[in-house]
């Protein structure tokens, strides 16, 4: 070598490796944008300082609360307000849309605030006492309506 040529090294991927590679950058990105949402919900002096600082900026965001909202919150245990605000849901709307935003934009943004509170209402769902029965009994009765009369015999004997 002489020292006066450049020796250039080309490596070419596939299309798997590209999407591969582009999985890991959108997951790598994610989670970048997710772990300092994580850990700002987790503080509560930093949720108190966000309250302040949005407060601030939206004075007056109560206008969107029913007009009496003072009158039917007085009295309430936190409990009880957190089940009239459903703040998981307000959450689960965030945080979708804020990883729809970083992967697919604006749009993005939008579906994945709605599909972020889809999925914290079905995980509700899911979650109440009796779900499972609930959802063998659904089961059952769409087998019992897939089995009609005159056709072959029920091979699920009493079960039905």
């Amino acid at each position: 070598m002489d020292g006066k040529r450049v020796i250039e090294h080309r490596v070419s991927l596939s299309g798997f490796e590209r999407q591969q590679i582009d999985t890991l950058i959108t997951g790598l990105t994610v989670r970048n944008v997710g772990q300092p949402i994580i850990a700002l919900l987790s503080d509560a002096s930093a949720l108190a300082a966000l309250y302040i600082l949005l407060n601030s900026l939206f004075p007056g965001w109560t206008k969107n609360l029913p007009g009496d909202w003072p009158a039917q919150t007085e009295g309430m245990t936190l409990t009880q307000i957190n089940d009239w605000l459903e703040p998981q849901n307000l959450a689960g709307m965030a945080v979708g849309g804020i990883i729809g935003g970083v992967v697919g934009g604006p749009i993005g943004a939008g579906i994945g605030a709605g599909v972020g509170g889809v999925t914290v209402e079905a995980g509700e769902y899911v979650a109440q006492p009796g779900f499972v029965e609930r959802m063998f009994l659904g089961l059952r009765l769409l087998i019992r309506q897939a089995s009609t009369p005159g056709d072959e015999p029920n091979v699920w004997g009493e079960v039905l």
